[in-house]
């Protein structure tokens, strides 16, 4: 009885050695991964089907092992690696079909956490980060580029968790320079202890010689099995023609 009660007590201590759940798969938390711990994000499969692009033709997307690596600095500020380990992309125009395969590029993040409630129940974080041009099938960057994400949470009483984002991306291209601002919102609620339901809304301009704006609504749901597991799946439908007709994304993250 005695080891029974000892080995509740460790899995208990498991459970709350996570942080708490990540918010949504688009929005950005604006907390930091723990001092000497680390978090892995992987999207196992997201598929991008019904994208119209600008010359009017139709692009899916398929990526698999996109990761992001997070290890813990201090209680506001955490060192991130992100990778697209598998990429194609296939556009279809008047009958004609061209698909590219490749690697992705590689992403060198920081987050700082500014501002934070004595509580922890409010944060606002600043993100910058380096794309590095080490894609292939040129699908990704051409040069080193970057940008910055601002993002916000809070929670609420039940369970209820909300927040938002702001994101600015600039990139080069055969174009010339695109300057991308979106931004992002969700509202989540823990249903269990193991289980969260969320909604998220997200909305992109491009700018320069091809602008565009496009908008998605999504549904997921967030499931924690043990430890620091958490499966988290999403569903998002296109608001407008420039934006994809679904989007599906199964991500698995642990933190240990």
């Amino acid at each position: 009885m005695t080891r029974l009660i000892s080995f509740c007590r460790l899995f208990l201590c498991a459970l709350g050695l996570a942080n708490r759940p990540l918010p949504a798969q688009v929005t950005e938390t604006p907390y930091t991964v723990a001092p000497g711990r680390v978090l892995l994000e992987v999207d196992g499969v997201r598929l991008k089907v019904g994208q119209t692009d600008a010359d009017g033709g139709t692009v899916n997307a398929l990526a698999v092992g996109s990761s992001l690596l997070t290890t813990g600095l201090t209680r506001s500020l955490d060192l991130q690696v992100g990778v697209d380990l598998f990429l194609r992309q296939t556009a279809s125009l008047g009958g004609r079909r061209d698909s590219d395969a490749g690697i992705g590029d590689v992403s060198l993040r920081t987050k700082w956490t500014f501002w934070r409630l004595n509580s922890g129940a409010a944060a606002l974080a600043l993100i910058p980060y380096v794309r590095l041009p080490t894609s292939t099938a040129g699908l990704g960057s051409e040069r080193i580029d970057g940008g910055l994400i601002l993002p916000w949470s809070s929670e609420g009483p039940a369970g209820i968790v909300t927040g938002a984002m702001l994101h600015w991306d600039s990139a080069s291209s055969v174009d010339g320079r695109r300057h991308r601002w979106s931004g992002a919102a969700f509202i989540r609620r823990d249903l269990f202890r193991l289980l969260s339901a969320y909604a998220e809304v997200t909305v992109d301009a491009e700018s320069g010689p091809r602008s565009a704006r496009e908008g998605t609504l999504g549904a997921g749901a967030l499931l924690r099995p043990w430890g620091g597991l958490e499966i988290d799946y999403q569903i998002q439908r296109g608001l407008n023609r420039r934006a994809p007709d679904w989007i599906h994304t199964l991500r698995f993250n642990w933190e240990w």
